[in-house]
């Protein structure tokens, strides 16, 4: 399958699970998984905005030089992007580093 998000193709892997039935056709699942990347992507930029604004609140003595975030998503039945709770059911890991600007 192929799915697009912000003109890039995303490439998925979809196989059958033995003993279901097809509920869903080519192009809703295609729909499906191009609407679920773009809430993770979504997801990714909010925690990450989020993360940086309450470190740069913090007083100037107390910020850390540099701090990383790692958290994980998972995909629901619905399609949905879902922080998840432990990164064994996840379907992405995201880590990111921050290092902060020195000021001049």
């Amino acid at each position: 399958l192929v799915a697009t998000v912000d003109n890039h193709p995303i490439y998925i892997e979809a196989e059958p699970i033995y003993g279901s039935e097809q509920t869903t056709s080519l192009d809703e699942a295609v729909e499906r998984a191009g609407d679920a990347l773009e809430q993770a992507r979504t997801t990714i930029v909010s925690v990450a905005t989020s993360m940086v604004g309450a470190v740069t609140d913090l007083a100037n003595a107390t910020q850390p030089n540099e701090f990383t975030l790692e958290f994980a998503i998972k995909f629901n039945a619905e399609g949905r992007a879902i922080v998840a709770k432990a990164s064994a059911e996840a379907n992405l890991k995201i880590t990111m580093k921050y290092v902060r600007a020195e000021n001049h």
